[in-house]
């Protein structure tokens, strides 16, 4: 199934020319096979591979009940986001595709030099956000591979970052920037690279179900 990516409201918090940024404008429902061929493409390990889960979307729902948490449930609707978590589950900073420098010809995800520490700064234009627990929204990560590459008892830091094949070259350049300020840091952290295309479509046929009602 194919949809169009921005034709998802959730999707984009401003209009890009997709094609300027090397972006597709659509999504394609994605096999395992073919999730693990694009993370090799991007260098993602497959000890580190995870897709999100459909019942995120509920998550999500359940969330925006109180209006309070719109902002908050808004920018974990964006399919490019990284979050670090440190080893209580408590997110202590994370990043959010549409807070981005939209620069030319490519989006600067490093625009005031927060990647160039671990764990790093809090994205600038985002406020502090406790609703997002490691461990709450683990169950909605569904591994690739089911070998385990660290014990759970010696994790410092959880890192979660969404990723997307329609992105293109700018999923590969996000995707850049957060393995190599992975390498800035000794500690042990679990690395969850969680691709989101199947997601996104599942979240346009409920979306499309409740306009029709």
């Amino acid at each position: 199934m194919v949809i169009l990516l921005f034709g998802i409201s959730t999707i984009s918090c401003t209009s890009i020319l997709s094609t300027i940024y090397g972006m597709s404008n659509n999504v394609v429902q994605l096999n395992k096979e073919e999730i693990i061929h694009f993370a090799e493409k991007f260098n993602i390990k497959s000890d580190n591979l995870y897709e999100l889960d459909s019942t995120y979307y509920d998550f999500l729902i359940s969330i925006n009940k109180n209006s309070n948490n719109s902002d908050i449930v808004h920018n974990h609707e964006q399919p490019f986001q990284a979050m670090y978590f440190d080893k209580n589950g408590k997110l202590i900073s994370y990043f959010i595709g549409c807070y981005a420098n939209m620069g030319f010809p490519n989006i600067n995800w490093n625009a005031n030099k927060e990647f160039e520490k671990f764990p790093p700064n809090q994205q600038s234009g985002l406020s502090p956000d406790t609703l997002f627990n490691y461990f709450k929204i683990n169950e909605f990560f569904e591994k690739i591979s089911k070998n385990e590459n660290l014990n759970e008892q010696l994790i410092d830091y959880y890192f979660v970052v969404f990723w997307i094949t329609s992105g293109g070259r700018q999923s590969k350049r996000f995707l850049d920037i957060v393995q190599k300020n992975l390498k800035l840091t000794d500690v042990n952290v679990k690395s969850l690279f969680v691709n989101v295309d199947n997601y996104y479509i599942y979240e346009y046929k409920k979306n499309l179900a409740i306009q029709k009602k």
